[in-house]
């Protein structure tokens, strides 16, 4: 089911509102306390990584690399790419002897 702008837009506004905000925090310490995990502590180990904008100039040098679909996914990937002009390679997926 998709949503509509509208409708994430009206979401967005329930979720920042103070009583929500509450609510959140209260389940998020009862969560914390019931199962022994600190949310502080689970956040510290995540650090996002630096977000690259990908451009059109990039495509003649920039290869695209996926893997792990069946046979038939994989190259219907490829070939979607390559119509649009990006470069492909399919990463093998190890067999059970590797």
């Amino acid at each position: 089911m998709a949503t509509s702008t509208e409708h994430r837009s009206s979401l967005l506004k329930i979720v920042s509102q103070p009583e929500v905000q509450s609510l959140l925090q209260d389940a998020e310490r009862r969560i914390s306390e019931e199962e022994g995990v600190s949310f502080r502590a689970v956040n510290m180990h995540f650090k996002k990584p630096v977000e690259n904008d990908f451009t059109a100039d990039q495509r003649p040098h920039t290869t695209l690399l996926f893997g792990g679909l069946t046979f038939r996914h994989e190259h219907l990937l490829k070939g979607v790419f390559e119509s649009l002009g990006y470069r492909t390679a399919v990463v093998p997926t190890p067999n059970t002897n590797a």
